[in-house]
């Protein structure tokens, strides 16, 4: 139900409006459709329940004080929409309890194509005929931001400038998980090939939060750029390109043990000389995952082609072990993987040629994928522990031999001399 009251007009420049107008309903989206100003598809409902002042003068709609409902968000602030271009221009300032930037993106690039991707499917092709029904410059408010399941963040701050065929996010700035995002994307469509560019720059987030089951904890900081262009959702992640840096502080990494060289030592010291490769990757694997490794501040820089995203060579060292690892992340496929080393310092174990170092691989989706270790470096390392150590309790006793055997000797050779002294005296 829509309704305005009020009183028009004629004045200088025309017929003039002014009221108050009010909208209700469940779903507003068959009219928006009939009136030639869809939103997002077709299945999409447009709840709303508004009300606001109005005024119609010299082709500019205002409405100064909008309050309600729209879309589920709460929505109050001040609009204007200009009639006089080809177009339809809205500007003004809007404060919301909700924004998912998702639809105005559908709207862009076609739903079905980024419901296909969403859906498992990259080669459902862009709209080519997809456009946005209105122009836009908005400064928007947000308690809560969304972008699909890309992105939830609180107390946003944005503005959002759009025509035709083009929409871009700008001075975006809000809360994410207990730290700060702030950044800028911009979008067109360009007959059916998407154009895409951003920044990304992220302070004090919560590591685990932001990467939930990959078992790392600290606080990240991040910022990088980023384009892209395709005439799908897959084939713009594949063409993906950017760089980057990334900081990590007070880094723990769970699953990799810094301190287990002492357990190692003593499960390997069980078996004697008879340590080997295969008694040590039954017991060792257990004793490395088990505990963290604080890491401390991390730094690393990062580049981005064809959707695959590469760290430079990462070295973490803490106070009894030092982890060196290269990561690389699929975008195209959703899959992460890190090869790397923690070696542990031996201290007074310390040997001439051999290092207790464990091998690991880390592969799947982020939270799902399993580590791998490769316990062979540790293993030569143990077993050349044990053979010095039996080497050395050998030489120990040929050494206590020998020298009882000097002592034998010592003896027999003065026992004879006393004889010898003893025979002269007797002589004299």
């Amino acid at each position: 139900v829509a309704s305005v009251t009020g009183r028009g007009q004629p004045e200088d420049n025309g017929f003039a409006l002014y009221g108050k107008a009010s909208v209700e309903g469940g779903d507003l989206h068959p009219w928006l459709m009939a009136t030639g100003y869809p939103v997002g598809g077709i299945d999409l409902e447009v709840p709303a329940s508004l009300t606001t002042p109005v005024r119609w003068k010299g082709g500019v709609l205002s409405m100064p004080k909008v309050e309600g409902s729209l879309l589920g968000s709460e929505i109050a602030g001040a609009l204007d929409t200009e009639f006089n271009g080809e177009r339809p221009r809205i500007s003004g300032a809007l404060s919301l309890s909700r924004l998912d930037v998702m639809p105005v993106f559908a709207m862009l690039l076609g739903e079905e194509a980024l419901a296909g991707y969403a859906g498992g499917d990259g080669d459902v092709p862009f709209n080519p005929n997809a456009a946005l029904p209105v122009d836009a410059d908005l400064e928007i408010q947000a308690a809560a931001l969304d972008a699909g399941d890309l992105l939830h963040a609180a107390n946003a701050r944005l503005r959002m400038a759009a025509d035709n065929r083009r929409v871009r996010l700008s001075g975006i700035s809000a809360e994410l998980h207990g730290g700060r995002f702030d950044g800028l994307i911009e979008i067109a469509n360009n007959e059916g090939s998407a154009l895409i560019s951003g920044q990304v720059n992220m302070a004090d987030v919560d590591l685990a939060a932001i990467m939930p089951g990959a078992g790392l904890t600290g606080v990240l900081g991040l910022s990088a750029s980023l384009s892209t262009s395709g005439k799908s959702a897959g084939a713009a992640v594949a063409a993906l390109s950017g760089s980057g840096t990334a900081k990590a502080a007070g880094l723990s990494i769970e699953g990799l043990n810094g301190n287990a060289l002492g357990a190692l030592i003593e499960a390997a010291d069980r078996f004697g000389t008879d340590v080997d490769a295969e008694k040590v990757a039954e017991v060792a694997p257990p004793l490395v995952a088990f505990g963290a490794t604080d890491a401390g501040d991390v730094e690393f820089a990062f580049v981005i082609a064809g959707g695959v995203a590469r760290s430079a060579p990462v070295r973490i060292v803490s106070e009894h072990a030092t982890v060196a690892a290269e990561m690389r992340a699929d975008l195209r496929q959703g899959l992460v993987h890190a090869d790397g080393s923690i070696s542990y310092d031996p201290g007074v174990e310390a040997l001439v040629g051999s290092s207790p170092a464990v091998g690991f691989s880390f592969n799947g989706k982020p939270g799902e994928a399993g580590l791998t270790l490769d316990t062979a470096p540790l293993a030569q390392f143990l077993a050349q522990r044990a053979l010095e150590i039996e080497q050395a309790r050998v030489e120990a006793m040929q050494s206590a031999l020998l020298e009882k055997q000097r002592l034998r000797r010592e003896v027999q050779y003065f026992a004879a001399l006393e004889d010898v002294r003893a025979l002269k005296a007797k002589e004299q």
